[in-house]
């Protein structure tokens, strides 16, 4: 008997032992859920309520909570935005809310991810070849929206994964996409793509003056569409200025236009950067239409009449005015100009006048004109532009810390531009 009972002893704490890890921990009393859980099977088994087993094993299933839900990731040209509904714990709908991608390549990935990521009910999808990026800026952008939807993100193990995906394509998408290392931005075009530029497959190279010297790019024509432009030299612009410009690539890539707006503070570079091209287009070899020996007419670049200038020296007053800044009461700004063999050979008499105008504003006015702190002036800047109509505000940088006077001078410039022009 003394036996049975010394064996009945030592396995007693084992069972226990046994119980307390199988239960789990709890405090002050509340029970956690997995002793929940059992209680209601084991209440459902005695025939209390048989439905409460298909609720049990439904909500060990559960991954999502039932909502809207929106979710962001990076696309080709910028963020891309969604909307994901659920409905049951299940994806029921995926609407894109916001993007900049151009519209023939994300109108492919959408169509196709979306329906593919519905279908699946999970994002691990394949992307849409010739839109490789819009596709993964679409499926990341629903990761994320799943991750807010998630029951406990913290625990799901799509939660993690996605993260560091995410990470890993942002990495990959600004090294491809910006092309900042190697100076080369490009576009997968898709096998049915046809764009607007009717010359044969083939790189071609150009050259034009941005701010210190030329800048020559090469671009790859393929499908009559920009495939892919590489910087190939910068003489002599300044680094962080030309970083800058160097983003008008993607701008001409994504709009699969040359006539792109230049770069806000790199005018000259990113000017520099988009005339280059337009110049390498020039020097493509034009596609023959089929089926005949003729060459197609349309261009992607249309030659504008350059206006002609008269000979002569003219003047004009405009207002300087601080908006809604307050800085300074409004004045007029006189500004004198002098044409000659149709370039500005000379700008003088700048200076302010009218009754608000003060002696403290002519510090301004200066610094604008001529240029202060390792910025160029105006009448500086004016003088290295070869020709009379692209003396306009778009190519010419307003000085910091004097924009108001910048804007006051080359406003004068540009009317007495069209006091010189003939009619």
């Amino acid at each position: 008997m003394k036996k049975k009972i010394r064996i009945i002893l030592q396995i007693c704490p084992v069972l226990l032992l046994g119980i307390f890890v199988w239960l789990g921990p709890t405090t002050k009393g509340e029970k956690t859920q997995y002793q929940k859980k059992y209680e209601k099977i084991e209440s459902s088994k005695k025939g209390e309520n048989l439905e409460l087993v298909k609720e049990v094993a439904q909500e060990a299933n559960t991954k999502y909570k039932d909502g809207v839900f929106q979710g962001s990731a990076k696309g080709y040209s910028g963020t891309v935005t969604v909307e994901v509904e659920i409905k049951n714990s299940k994806i029921t709908s995926i609407k894109v809310l916001r993007n900049s991608d151009t519209p023939s390549f994300f109108g492919q990935a959408k169509s196709k991810v979306i329906d593919a990521i519905i279908s699946a009910q999970n994002t691990k999808v394949d992307v849409v070849t010739g839109a490789t990026y819009s596709s993964k800026g679409i499926i990341n952008a629903v990761r994320n929206a799943l991750i807010k939807a998630a029951v406990d993100p913290n625990s799901v193990e799509a939660a993690e994964n996605n993260s560091n995906e995410n990470k890993k394509e942002s990495a990959n998408n600004k090294e491809t996409v910006l092309g900042q290392k190697n100076a080369t931005a490009s576009v997968e075009i898709p096998k049915d793509y046809v764009g607007k530029f009717p010359y044969e497959d083939g790189e071609y190279i150009g050259k034009a003056k941005g701010f210190g010297g030329n800048i020559t790019v090469a671009v790859v024509i393929k499908q009559e569409a920009i495939e892919k432009i590489r910087i190939i030299q910068n003489e002599a612009d300044n680094e962080s200025y030309f970083g800058k410009a160097k983003t008008v690539l993607n701008s001409i890539l994504s709009s699969q236009n040359v006539e792109v707006d230049v770069v806000s503070g790199a005018t000259y570079s990113s000017k520099g950067i988009i005339n280059a091209v337009k110049n390498a287009l020039k020097t493509a070899t034009i596609k023959k239409k089929n089926n005949a020996n003729q060459t197609v007419q349309q261009a992607p670049i249309e030659q504008q009449p350059v206006p002609k200038y008269k000979d002569g020296v003219y003047e004009a007053i405009v207002a300087c005015d601080p908006g809604n800044s307050r800085h300074f009461k409004k004045y007029d700004l006189h500004v004198k100009v002098e044409i000659k063999d149709g370039k500005i050979t000379d700008i003088s008499e700048i200076y302010g006048t009218g009754r608000d105008y003060i002696a403290a504003n002519l510090k301004f006015i200066n610094k604008a004109a001529y240029g202060a702190d390792g910025q160029k002036g105006i009448t500086d800047q004016i003088s290295e532009i070869d020709t009379l109509d692209k003396v306009n505000r778009e190519n010419i940088d307003k000085v910091s810390r004097a924009t108001f006077s910048s804007n006051s001078i080359i406003e004068a410039i540009e009317k007495c531009l069209e006091q010189a022009k003939e009619s």
